[in-house]
């Protein structure tokens, strides 16, 4: 933990920083899982008619055009249709970020790192 980028940020900026020792999921951001279909289905229908350009998903949502993103990599993007997209939450995050399942061994929560005083 010591030469970790969250020590050296602390290091270096003198302040505390709040980081995961695991991967962050950021899965429950965006969207409930429950509303994840009905979002993917109407991103489908409407890239029909509106490829290219923000769309709109009423009543919390837009799909902003983003060249690159999980094409191709993820079956699961392409499948859902959201690949070359970025979903956004026009009223922010519905839940912040939480602690991944990996690397193990990794405590789970939240770390405070704190800056350590350089040696004189």
């Amino acid at each position: 933990m010591e030469n970790s980028l969250a020590q050296k940020m602390a290091d270096h900026y003198k302040v505390e920083v709040h980081a995961f020792l695991r991967r962050s999921f950021y899965g429950n951001v965006l969207r409930e899982k429950s509303t994840s279909s009905a979002i993917s289905e109407a991103l489908k229908e409407a890239r029909k008619t509106q490829e290219g350009q923000v769309i709109e998903l009423p009543p919390e949502h837009q799909a902003l055009p983003h060249p690159g993103l999980a094409d191709g990599l993820f079956s699961g993007a392409v499948r859902e249709g959201t690949s070359g997209y970025a979903l956004w939450r026009k009223a922010g995050g519905i839940e912040l970020p939480s602690t991944g399942q990996t690397p193990e061994g990794l405590s789970a929560g939240m770390h405070v790192f704190t800056p350590k005083s350089s040696p004189s």
